[in-house]
């Protein structure tokens, strides 16, 4: 339900992001957690679909179908890409902050992002 409340907000940053007034590493980063978040939100979405379809919401064996397990596997890599886009941004925020000046002077650090990614 809380994730289901957060996909407005998400969706209306993702947006206008684009027209925001941000650096490019926030952007970056900010751009890289809204699709991990609608990403994991589709997946979930599909896990849902996937149960009303085969009516097993809880499977009576192991045997899921593959097509779940596939969905398993992309949700978990979402989940922790978004976590990982949380950590990733809080880092480049409290750089942003320490340092203004350098911050604010300095380009696009593909090479950094890129590797943090």
């Amino acid at each position: 339900v809380f994730v289901i409340l957060a996909l407005p907000p998400v969706m209306v940053l993702m947006i206008n992001l684009i027209r925001i007034a941000l650096h490019p590493n926030c952007k970056f980063l900010l751009f890289a957690w809204t699709s991990a978040f609608l990403i994991g939100i589709l997946t979930h979405f599909s896990f849902i679909m996937c149960d009303i379809i085969t009516h097993k919401y809880i499977p009576v064996s192991n045997h899921d179908p593959e097509i779940r397990l596939l969905m398993f596997g992309v949700h978990g890599f979402t989940h922790a890409f978004s976590s990982t886009q949380e950590l990733l941004f809080s880092i480049e925020r409290t750089f942003a902050c320490a340092y203004p000046a350098t911050y604010h002077d300095r380009k696009f650090s593909k090479g950094l992002l890129l590797l943090a990614e």
